[in-house]
């Protein structure tokens, strides 16, 4: 059976190109997502899972991009994280889209879906530990 690496769905002839341009980090978090045995690689029907989620962020994220410019500023931003149920302070959005671009202070479709991938393990790892759903956890 075939599998796919990320270093291999970054490469210009993969399944996602030229539509999109993913980073080998943005691949090998979205591998990780989907790589049921943990070899570090995807099959074909993990994959198709994988193909589905990016779908699903693409179509969010042009949703959130109101100005069509193919990426979103710290106000798309804010109104995305809003929708998506995050309560963020201007100061993290701010710090989000300097660390996505510190010149453009822009997100695009690569760096949204890192972050959402990220915000995702923390906030899992975050519900592993509030095992009273008080919204709070002890971390010793």
């Amino acid at each position: 059976m075939s599998t796919v690496t990320p270093p291999e769905l970054v490469k210009p002839s993969a399944p996602l190109k030229p539509a999109s341009q993913f980073s080998e980090e943005t691949c090998r978090l979205m591998i990780e997502m989907f790589d049921a045995d943990r070899s570090g690689t995807i099959d074909l029907r993990e994959f198709g899972m994988l193909f589905d989620y990016i779908n699903q962020w693409r179509n969010a994220f042009m949703g959130f991009d109101r100005d069509r410019s193919g990426s979103i500023d710290e106000g798309e931003l804010g109104q995305a994280m809003t929708q998506l149920g995050y309560r963020f302070s201007p100061a993290f959005l701010s710090g989000l889209a300097a660390r996505a671009d510190p010149r453009s202070r822009r997100i695009n479709l690569d760096r949204f879906i890192t972050t959402m991938v990220q915000l995702k393990k923390l906030t899992d790892s975050f519900r592993r530990r509030d095992r009273e759903g008080r919204g709070m956890a002890t971390i010793a």
